[in-house]
């Protein structure tokens, strides 16, 4: 039964999901950017990110607001078999989905306290989830770690703010290793790395 897997409430919100990624699909179909292919490859997958949680004969999935989870977009285990998505927009909500889909086909599994209990999840699960959330938007947006021991980088934060360091993601290529290792919590002074430092888990980022 489908409610298995989502119930009432959440497959409408997959099936809301699902139109705004065809209409997507269909305006990136007809524009001109030159990933428009791979875009609408990772917008197809998405789709089936949502198929995927919605045939998983062992979760009910489930999507909620960023603010009941202290703000934070994430895909947690809630429940002995329920998986809830945190996002709180549209492009963030199509990254969590990824990694529903990635629990929904297998690919890992995470016990309620945020362990990986089964298969791998590394840095490519991560690309895969932001190809994802770029394909919806046509562009990222972040603000890399900063360097504030260097005086011009401490110089340009003082007379020009924390967001002239913005730098912008504008084709699906760009987003790599490199990307991944860059981003941080709350830029600016109290900047801190989102994802492990390579030289502490070398690990993650080969899986």
């Amino acid at each position: 039964m489908e409610a298995d897997h989502f119930d009432k409430k959440n497959e409408k919100k997959a099936q809301a999901a699902e139109k705004k990624i065809d209409k997507k699909i269909t305006e990136v179909n007809k524009g001109t950017a030159t990933d428009k292919n791979d875009r609408i490859t990772q917008l197809k997958k998405s789709k089936s990110d949502i198929s995927d949680m919605r045939k998983d004969p062992n979760n009910m999935y489930k999507f909620d607001k960023a603010s009941k989870n202290s703000g934070r977009p994430e895909t947690k285990r809630t429940g002995a078999q329920e998986i809830t998505i945190y996002t709180d927009d549209f492009s963030k909500e199509i990254h969590e989905n990824r990694h529903g889909g990635q629990i929904a086909r297998g690919e890992f599994d995470i016990d309620t306290s945020g362990n990986i209990i089964s298969g791998t999840f590394g840095v490519s699960k991560e690309i895969d989830a932001y190809k994802a959330q770029y394909s919806y938007d046509g562009k990222i947006d972040y603000i890399p770690f900063i360097d504030f021991n260097n005086q011009s980088n401490l110089l340009q934060s003082v007379t020009k703010g924390i967001e002239s360091f913005k730098q912008t993601i504008n084709n699906i290529n760009q987003i790599n290793n490199g990307f991944i290792q860059n981003l941080t919590d709350n830029p600016g002074v109290n900047q801190s790395y989102i994802y492990p430092d390579p030289a502490v888990n070398p690990t993650y980022y080969q899986n």
